[in-house]
């Protein structure tokens, strides 16, 4: 007979962001369902802590600490934009599995540089897949700010060291597309380019 154990028991984590420091690589799990299985309260825990982030839209375990040392473990939390707050999800062992179209150049605040921005090239348009907490494997289509939050967090895990500017740094102009123009994620429809508007633009 399974010994029974009060809630109480279980103490939680502590987790905290760590401020100021590129975040090191973290390793692809081996067998991310099993894990998944068999560590959902560690899972629901940072996935709770990802939502008292109010100011951020996702956040990637190794940009934080989980009682004192770095939480290494390769997932992270995000939320979609444009539809209300958004619902946060977690992402275990994510993947970049196809990007469409030309990099372009974004500022992007991050929780880990306070009053800074990063400064990175983003695909428009991009596949991914993912274990979710449920076990269960994932893919789907991002594209526009989903898939820019995606490429962002993504870096965090594969410890891409972030290009830093001031809070009031702008891309440069000639990087905004017209609503008529061809779309750079290269997505055509009977052979012709796919206007911005109408496709990552929306």
């Amino acid at each position: 007979m399974k010994e029974f154990r009060s809630i109480f028991e279980r103490r939680k984590p502590v987790y905290k962001v760590i401020p100021s420091e590129q975040t090191p690589e973290v390793p692809e799990l081996e067998s991310p369902k099993d894990w998944v299985l068999e560590n959902q309260d560690l899972v629901k825990d940072f996935l709770e802590y990802a939502k008292t982030k109010t100011n951020a839209i996702g956040l990637a375990a190794n940009q934080v600490e989980k009682d004192g040392d770095r939480f290494m473990e390769r997932m992270f939390c995000s939320r979609a934009k444009g539809e209300g707050d958004g619902e946060w999800q977690v992402h275990i062992n994510p993947k970049i599995v196809e990007v469409y179209g030309e990099k372009l150049p974004r500022t992007e605040g991050c929780l880990t540089w306070a009053n800074q921005k990063v400064l990175a090239n983003r695909y428009l348009r991009i596949d991914v897949e993912w274990v979710g907490l449920d076990g269960a494997e994932h893919s789907k289509e991002l594209k526009g700010w989903e898939a820019q939050v995606w490429q962002h967090e993504q870096d965090h895990l594969d410890g891409v060291e972030e290009e830093l500017v001031s809070a009031d740094h702008f891309t440069v102009r000639s990087t905004k597309i017209g609503r008529n123009e061809p779309c750079p994620c290269g997505k055509k429809n009977n052979k012709k380019p796919v206007k911005y508007k109408k496709c990552c633009g929306r």
